[in-house]
């Protein structure tokens, strides 16, 4: 279930193309904070959400804070509209964010949830979050690339003094909900291996996969975006991580190589039980 968060901060809007129009025409980037009120030491959420009027199904965003008033957690993301990261969202340079990921069903309509930053108060005084730059990709069958209006919002952090004791939070006691499918590259008609995973108590941490080729599987790597399935992969599993450490594995096989690899150990085996009975039937001349 999506959390509903409740913000007192002043939302700015700014677009190049003016308000009413950037509103009106395009998808729209806003930022909800999870209290009214905040303390120096204090854990904070920001949510990101989305308006779009039309079907959109890929963003690339780039977040701005004041690492001075705010120090970046993490984030959680078990309410994302977001199906596929390209890249876990963190910090690449001080006080900015990168966001890049893609729906796979298209989203339109209002309050789409991004995900939510998570933040504690470095300081006193007034903090800031923004959007530097969004791209958003329409879901017309070409990528239709449209440039999303800058927006912030500033949040102001009181002394450490005014501190709330914080109630600690329910632990997460359900591993991720994952899926496993194929699809086709467009470009190259390669099949691709996507990986879905959700957790709505705590969100996901990290997602991994790897090939099994005959006998041997390869080494474990990241999951966040489509992977080549490598020509002869019989085999594939998975491991998906939430934020609590809870795990969940999944295992898939593909018919084609995997058909192969028994059709061939069953040849093998007629072939052995073959040799065995020749064999058999000459000791006994």
């Amino acid at each position: 279930m999506k959390k509903i968060f409740y913000s007192l901060a002043i939302i700015f809007a700014l677009s190049l193309s003016g308000r009413a129009v950037g509103a009106a025409s395009t998808p729209r980037i806003y930022f909800v904070t999870s209290e009214k009120e905040f303390f120096a030491g204090e854990e904070l959420r920001i949510a990101v959400f989305l308006d779009s009027p039309f079907p959109i199904n890929a963003l690339d965003l780039e977040l701005g804070f004041s690492p001075r008033t705010l120090a970046f957690l993490g984030f959680y993301d078990g309410s994302s509209i977001i199906d596929v990261w390209k890249d876990s969202p963190v910090v690449f340079e001080e006080g900015i964010v990168r966001i890049r990921g893609g729906m796979l069903k298209g989203f339109s309509g209002d309050a789409g949830e991004v995900l939510q930053l998570r933040f504690r108060g470095a300081e006193e005084g007034k903090g800031q979050i923004s959007l530097r730059s969004g791209k958003a990709y329409r879901s017309d069958g070409l990528g239709t690339e449209v440039v999303v209006p800058i927006s912030f919002a500033e949040i102001l952090i009181g002394p450490s003094s005014g501190a709330r004791v914080t109630k600690s939070a329910n632990t997460d006691e359900t591993p991720p909900n994952v899926t496993l499918q194929t699809t086709k590259d467009p470009a190259t008609e390669r099949d691709l291996l996507v990986l879905s995973a959700s957790d709505p108590e705590s969100g996901i941490k990290e997602s991994f996969v790897r090939f099994r080729k005959f006998l041997f599987w390869g080494p474990w790597q990241s999951a966040r975006i489509p992977l080549r399935i490598p020509s002869g992969v019989w085999e594939i599993q998975s491991k998906t991580v939430n934020n609590d450490g809870l795990v969940r594995e999944r295992v898939m096989y593909i018919p084609g190589p995997l058909l192969a690899r028994l059709a061939l150990l069953f040849i093998a085996i007629v072939v052995l039980a073959a040799l065995s009975f020749i064999h058999y039937n000459k000791r006994r001349i």
